[in-house]
């Protein structure tokens, strides 16, 4: 009795982390799609950081694929204490994996820096330990400018933009980010997350519209905007 006791504890200790397995594959998913852009603009012209870009997309792809795969059958139930994880994880994962194809594409960045690199990206801190910016490939100065932009609108909010098809009530996860546990009225995560996301492509688009029309080549309005 005692030993299937403590193996039906394992198994309820393992249901509640799985949905965090799946939710940070899904988010792996959004970090991977984001890759293809300045891949492809690597590939057409044919820039030997593209291979930094396929190694990386490969990386965080199968890592995806992975935690997916063991997470399929779950039910998508998050309690209190995985959401507090959740939060934890979505930054320290999606900051790693982001610096990869700096790790891969960047030689002269030491490992540590490509990943401080990323994480004050992801965090828009605004810090940085690159001297010659302007000497990376167009890629990667690319993939600087979207993981700010990934930062801009937050990790959380793109997990509450996903955890609402998944049944997963997702405005609790995004008050863990906040001081703020008032008992007001708080509109639907999914709401929330499409007002943000539509406000913020939208800032983007004109800044970008704007910096071209000053004068500023397109790659740059992008990587500025």
């Amino acid at each position: 009795m005692g030993w299937r006791k403590m193996r039906i504890v394992r198994h309820l200790q393992l249901d509640e982390w799985l949905p965090v397995i799946r939710i940070l594959g899904l988010l792996l998913c959004v970090v991977a799609v984001m890759m293809l852009v300045p891949l492809f603009i690597l590939l057409k012209e044919d820039d030997g950081d593209a291979r930094a870009f396929l190694i990386s997309l490969g990386i965080t792809l199968g890592s995806a694929v992975l935690m997916l795969a063991i997470s399929r059958k779950v039910e998508l139930e998050l309690k209190p204490r995985a959401m507090f994880v959740l939060t934890t994880l979505s930054w320290v994962l999606v900051s790693a994996y982001s610096s990869l194809p700096l790790v891969f594409g960047a030689p002269h960045l030491e490992v540590t820096d490509a990943v401080f690199e990323s994480v004050s990206a992801i965090t828009t801190t605004g810090s940085t330990v690159m001297s010659n910016i302007e000497g990376l490939s167009d890629g990667l100065k690319l993939w600087r400018g979207l993981m700010q932009w990934i930062g801009g609108i937050g990790i959380i909010v793109m997990a509450i933009a996903i955890l609402p098809f998944l049944k997963v009530g997702g405005m609790r996860l995004f008050q863990t980010e906040s001081s703020d546990w008032s008992d007001k009225v708080l509109p639907r995560a999914g709401g929330v997350a499409k007002a943000i996301g539509l406000v913020y492509v939208g800032l983007t688009l004109l800044a970008i519209l704007t910096y071209w029309l000053g004068g500023m080549d397109g790659l740059d309005a992008w990587y500025t905007a």
